[in-house]
């Protein structure tokens, strides 16, 4: 059943029981709202949607773990965080490169379910 606090999770490919909300970085010459209309249509295959920006801006230091998908010179990473509202689930197509599953689900599971912490906080802002 769908409600208007449903979010759509996505599981990595590359790492066991890593869920996370559409996420991605920017591309020389894009700007934080370009990056996330691209990332939601490459993510998901929603292109039709109306994204906005919440105004919502983090910076953190990028876990050793990580840190192998970075120019050796970065070590912060920097979250601009946009949201679209649907009027109902929609068929969602996942570039099996990046993604093997998705769910919708209730908000606050939502939260609890994914992975990283920066996520959380993301999802908890649309509370």
């Amino acid at each position: 059943m769908h409600t208007a606090t449903d979010v759509l999770v996505i599981k990595r490919v590359d790492h066991h029981n890593f869920w996370q909300s559409v996420t991605g970085s920017l591309e020389w010459g894009e700007n934080a709202s370009d990056t996330a209309v691209r990332e939601l249509s490459e993510e998901t295959g929603i292109s039709n949607a109306t994204l906005r920006n919440t105004g919502i801006r983090r910076s953190y230091k990028i876990i050793e773990a990580w840190q192998h998908r970075y120019h050796p010179d970065v070590s912060r990473n920097y979250e601009s965080l946009f949201y679209c509202q649907l009027d109902a689930h929609c068929q969602i197509t996942l570039n099996p490169k990046e993604h093997s599953d998705y769910q919708w689900l209730p908000i606050e599971e939502a939260r609890d379910h994914v992975y990283s912490w920066t996520n959380r906080l993301a999802i908890e802002a649309l509370l």
